[in-house]
């Protein structure tokens, strides 16, 4: 994950650091984070707490400009993640030549941010609309922040999320940011849909990720690979690389 800083509007955006800062910040976590040997960075407003459920021209804006900027100096693919405006998601994704996408398709959420529905018809029919077909969807089948409303089995998620969502992969995360996904339900999910990408959202970390790729295709990594293990540090390359040693290892 590069995690931006606070967008203009948001109440902990510095406009002393302003966008130039905002971009330095997103280059070397991004260079950070290729040279540790990452597949892939995801681009993410996780400084915008809290988060909104439609995001301004302003959030749009400057996520596109700063991630348009970031991947011409890297060489790996790109995702977006805009929390938690999902059309805003797929703009940016279209806009920047994005290669995915972490939305929620299915299922409706209830937590910190109140009641969530997920518009998942919505967003792909809107993907369509814009011509942004090309960017896979990654969806959430477990709640962050919060819980589902309906008490189904996860595996029975994950395959509506494939069946009636057209998920592209699915994500199985802990509650909130920085804690562990539930192995058991990472294995429950992929014997369900054993033909489609898997990744563990949450709380992955050296010590856990090879267990956690027994039964996920891949993990979105953020707070573990940051200065002291703090999920609003700069990214430090020392731990990237030793994570990613752990990786190849398992692979």
């Amino acid at each position: 994950m590069v995690h931006l800083l606070a967008f203009p509007g948001s109440p902990k955006y510095d406009s002393d650091t302003g966008i130039d800062g905002n971009l330095e910040w997103a280059m070397n976590d991004a260079k950070a984070l290729e040279s540790g040997g990452v597949d892939a960075v995801m681009f993410c407003n996780e400084f915008d707490v809290p988060y909104q459920k439609k995001v301004g021209p302003e959030t749009v804006a400057a996520m596109s400009h700063i991630t348009s900027r970031v991947t011409e100096k890297i060489s790996v693919p790109h995702g977006i993640s805009v929390l938690f405006d999902f059309f805003a998601t797929i703009a940016i994704a279209k806009a920047t030549h994005a290669d995915f996408a972490r939305v929620i398709l299915t299922g409706a959420y209830v937590g910190d941010y109140g009641i969530m529905d997920t518009f998942g018809p919505e967003l792909l029919r809107y993907r369509k609309y814009i011509d942004a077909e090309r960017v896979k969807l990654f969806t959430n089948i477990t709640g962050e922040f919060g819980a589902s409303i309906a008490s189904r089995p996860i595996e029975l998620a994950a395959k509506g999320a494939i069946f009636v969502g057209l998920g592209d992969a699915l994500i199985v995360q802990g509650p909130m940011t920085g804690m562990e996904t539930s192995i058991d339900q990472l294995k429950k999910v992929k014997e369900m849909v054993h033909d489609v990408p898997v990744l563990a959202g949450t709380g992955v970390t050296k010590d856990n990720v090879e267990e956690m790729l027994r039964f996920a295709d891949g993990a979105i990594v953020a707070t573990s690979l940051k200065v002291a293990g703090n999920t609003w540090n700069r990214v430090d390359e020392s731990r990237v690389k030793d994570f990613m040693s752990v990786v190849k290892k398992a692979r």
